[in-house]
């Protein structure tokens, strides 16, 4: 039996998407991405980014989808992925699609170090971007109310623990300079 009549008998739809991919634009978007999705497409596999996502609903509502819609997330840390709450948002989604067993991952360290994503090193850049970014959605949310600043305090709860979650499945290291990775 094929893996869609056996997703259809097991009362989930086939996905739509093979591989969701998460990633800072800004770090890897025109060099190590676009190299990636290439190479999964030459494979014959199905690629789909936040970018993908239909226009006119709100935004949250079509990356869950897409995310829900997809077998494999692959996830691409870098430096300064932990300054988009939008990237920390997606994470979040992984890591419950991860736990609910409808999806598996896969992490790339793109020039950065698995011990700072999993947050066991205090002084790293990686770190310092997420702590900056929780400190500046600490005080947007003071400025709202007590209910605001507590919901932020949860959602950096999220946010930390889907770091670890997915920095801690078996992954990929890209060090720069090394450019056989894919």
């Amino acid at each position: 039996m094929d893996q869609e009549k056996v997703l259809a008998v097991k009362g989930r739809a086939p996905p739509q998407h093979q591989v969701f991919v998460s990633f800072r634009g800004s770090d890897v978007r025109y060099n190590f991405f676009s190299f990636l999705k290439d190479a999964l497409i030459k494979n014959g596999i199905n690629v789909v980014t936040d970018e993908d996502a239909p226009r006119g609903k709100p935004i949250d509502e079509n990356l869950l989808k897409l995310i829900k819609d997809s077998r494999i997330a692959v996830v691409i840390f870098s430096e300064n992925y932990p300054e988009s709450t939008w990237c920390l948002d997606e994470l979040v989604e992984i890591e419950k699609q991860m736990d609910l067993k409808m999806l598996d991952s896969c992490p790339i360290f793109f020039e950065v170090e698995t011990c700072h994503v999993k947050l066991q090193v205090a002084r790293s850049t990686f770190n310092y971007n997420l702590l900056q970014l929780e400190h500046d959605e600490r005080k947007k949310a003071r400025q709202i109310s007590k209910k605001a600043w507590e919901d932020a305090e949860k959602r950096f709860e999220g946010w930390r623990k889907a770091l670890i979650s997915v920095a801690s499945r078996l992954g990929l290291t890209y060090k720069k300079g090394r450019f056989d990775f894919i």
